[in-house]
């Protein structure tokens, strides 16, 4: 992701969040689609959370299964 919102200070609520993004889009500055990277991470994260035997490794594998 290329643009960074400080939620907090740039916007108060979900309309503004909304517009806030979509501006981002139009701009070329905000991914469409997450990268490899970012799949990898969420996909390790949220996993590790609730099975701790998980890896990295083992993210990597899954998401690049999921591109085929």
């Amino acid at each position: 992701m290329r643009g960074f919102v400080r939620y907090k200070k740039d916007v108060s609520n979900y309309d503004d969040l909304k517009a806030k993004v979509q501006t981002l889009l139009a701009a070329g500055r905000l991914d469409r689609a997450p990268t490899r990277e970012q799949r990898i991470d969420f996909a390790y994260g949220n996993t590790k959370i609730e099975n701790e035997k998980v890896t990295r490794e083992m993210a990597e594998r899954a998401v690049d299964a999921s591109d085929r």
